[in-house]
């Protein structure tokens, strides 16, 4: 059971890495820059739960720096949206997250 499971998030991982890339190359070779925004009601609660909209079953932290991390285009600029503190965990699991997640798209613009 453990072989399908591995197997099952590799290939949706690799159907990831495939939409990152493919997006890309239909925005086109010319584009100078990228702007990144991260809606984070698109995250799976189990990571997320301080978001207005939960997302059942929405991608994972890494995910989601897999696709941030295909984008080959120069990053100009990326904003992390639609974080709620009210639903957010007593221990700001959600808060980390975001800090996180901004911290390793402001190395990507170095």
């Amino acid at each position: 059971m453990m072989l399908l499971k591995e197997i099952s998030i590799h290939m949706h991982l690799h159907w990831l890495e495939l939409w990152s890339r493919r997006l890309l190359q239909k925005l086109g070779e010319e584009v100078k820059g990228v702007y990144i925004s991260v809606d984070v009601d698109c995250l799976d609660p189990a990571f997320t739960p301080g978001v207005s909209h939960l997302e059942s079953g929405g991608l994972s932290f890494r995910e989601i720096l897999n696709i941030i991390q295909n984008l080959q285009g120069n990053l100009v600029g990326a904003d992390v949206v639609e974080y709620n503190p009210q639903r957010d965990t007593a221990t700001g699991m959600t808060a980390k997250f975001v800090r996180e997640l901004a911290a390793k798209m402001s190395k990507l613009s170095s």
